[in-house]
């Protein structure tokens, strides 16, 4: 599968993300959005301000962070900004 079409695959399945299914898809989300946006664990810390062991219990799976649905509308700004070619915001 290409990127491009990944981006578009994640962009589509962030968009139909709502409180209630936040919770139980995070991680997929969270990992994919990572790997596709070129965010190792230190990057996701200081977009997230959180810390870096934090950011690799997102994405075992092991927690989910209480605020799971602003993280996952960053990661959807941040796709939509690759897959519409602006810059996104700064990190």
């Amino acid at each position: 599968m290409h990127r491009s079409h990944e981006l578009e695959t994640l962009w589509q399945d962030l968009q139909g993300i709502d409180a209630a299914s936040a919770r139980d898809r995070f991680t997929d989300l969270f990992r994919r959005g990572c790997e596709l946006l070129n965010l190792d664990d230190e990057d996701a810390a200081r977009a997230f301000d959180t810390s870096r062991p934090n950011v690799s219990r997102w994405k075992r799976g092991t927690v989910v962070p209480p605020a799971a649905m602003l993280v996952l509308r960053f990661l959807r700004e941040e796709v939509d900004a690759k897959v519409n070619g602006s810059t996104g915001s700064s990190r």
